[in-house]
């Protein structure tokens, strides 16, 4: 799946390409591990707040399995049942196809109830979905009955663990964009932003990348 890339954002120069370079939990990397490794895809509905992975596990998925994901215009009904309608001959015949659909919850609710026989296969080509939320509250019942939810949400045991995660990669960053930095300074700086806004690492980078000068210092 591939992207336009603004090289002078950070956030999209250095958006993780494997499941290694995801600043997300050991939980959440096995779960990609296993679907990767068994090369099959079935629905699946991440969920968790902005900035915590959920999109770019999505895509390394779609990368790593050669699939081919189709994505709604907009989340009107119309669009959604069209999203759907690659019939199942086309599949067969040609590549594999999922639907790809971001910020899943918000949807209609009529829309969602109308998702329900496409995400069982019927009358279908798409062999599986995956879809994005941010608050799962606002998914129907039906819709996570059918298919594997995968919470995005950092655990109390996992927080130490994703903090050094988030630490690395902003070195990386740092190093690869030749910045002058205090180590020291950096630590406490992603220490303090993920205790008070949490771990939306794309947030952190911009506020990071904000914080260098013409000087390329930090």
């Amino acid at each position: 799946m591939t992207r336009n890339v603004n090289l002078s954002q950070w956030t999209e120069k250095y958006r993780a390409k494997t499941l290694d370079e995801l600043v997300v939990s050991s939980r959440i990397k096995e779960i990609g591990y296993k679907i990767i490794e068994s090369g099959q895809l079935q629905n699946l509905l991440l969920v968790g707040g902005h900035g915590v992975g959920k999109t770019s596990f999505a895509e390394i998925l779609i990368d790593s399995l050669d699939v081919h994901a189709l994505t709604a215009k907009t989340r009107g009904m119309d669009d959604i049942r069209s999203l759907y309608e690659i019939n199942s001959i086309t599949s067969v015949l040609g590549s594999k196809y999922i639907a790809f659909i971001d910020e899943a919850d918000m949807l209609l609710a009529a829309v969602q109830k109308e998702m329900l026989k496409s995400l069982e296969g019927y009358k279908t080509g798409i062999q599986a979905s995956i879809l994005i939320a941010n608050d799962v509250s606002r998914i129907h019942e039906g819709i996570r009955s059918r298919t594997i939810e995968i919470d995005f949400e950092i655990r109390d045991y996992e927080k130490i663990e994703v903090g050094k995660l988030m630490l690395e990669r902003v070195l990386f960053i740092l190093d690869s964009q030749d910045v002058s930095y205090s180590e020291k300074w950096v630590v406490n700086m992603v220490k303090g932003f993920y205790e008070s806004k949490g771990y939306d690492i794309r947030n952190f980078i911009n506020e990071l990348q904000s914080k260098v000068n013409r000087h390329n210092v930090l």
